[in-house]
């Protein structure tokens, strides 16, 4: 079983609707990047001894300096790192920026800026 097999059955790893009202997810992957959607600092340790038993068993690495935690919905939220990891109030995942609460509005300003930067670039403003 690959380590996002175990991840994605393990029953005692909560889920969160993103976004609300879709079906719950566990966990984001793409290439190299695994970003885990855990309720509580408890599942923290329980994500943390899965992954430590990939590792012992691959021979790979969690890469602690880019790994981070973060509180959403209402979940308690501490600047007190967590396993050693950092909490942190706002976190980009796979270009998508969150926020406690969600999804932040930054997503739809820079989803407007792009799509008014590639208006601009295609329409010949001087054809008036």
């Amino acid at each position: 079983m690959t380590l996002l097999q175990r991840l994605s059955s393990d029953n005692s790893i909560g889920r969160f609707p993103l976004p609300p009202g879709s079906p719950p997810v566990a966990l984001f992957a793409y290439a190299d990047d695994l970003s885990i959607v855990v309720p509580d600092e408890a599942t923290v340790c329980t994500v943390l001894d899965v992954m430590e038993g990939y590792c012992s068993a691959s021979g790979a690495r969690i890469n602690r300096s880019k790994s981070v935690v973060m509180y959403l919905n209402s979940a308690p939220s501490s600047p007190r790192p967590v396993h050693g990891l950092p909490v942190q109030q706002r976190l980009r995942i796979l270009g998508f920026h969150f926020e406690p609460d969600g999804l932040t509005t930054e997503n739809w300003r820079l989803a407007k800026q792009k799509l008014t930067d590639r208006i601009r670039k295609s329409v010949p403003w001087d054809a008036h």
